[in-house]
């Protein structure tokens, strides 16, 4: 049993401790890979409905980059999620 939890403790029989080679600018570029699942997947989309029984309305009151007040602001359009 001590041989077999000594053996636990050993490093690795070559010697050698394995680094991660460091990333270089050609290699975090990234690849070129299309969008999009499996071709046969049918997904899983929830549709929208005309009579929802929810209503969330998020109205910020202010700007979160320049800090202008939302209120006085004029609405120009609105989006549906």
């Amino acid at each position: 049993m001590l041989n077999w939890i000594q053996g636990k403790k050993k490093r690795p029989s070559n010697g050698v401790i394995s680094k991660k080679k460091p990333k270089t600018e050609s290699s975090q570029k990234g690849s070129i890979k299309r969008p999009g699942g499996q071709k046969r997947n049918p997904g899983s989309t929830l549709n929208k409905v005309e009579d929802p029984y929810e209503i969330i309305c998020y109205q910020p009151h202010e700007c979160k980059y320049c800090g202008h007040k939302i209120e006085e602001s004029e609405i120009i359009g609105y989006e549906t999620q």
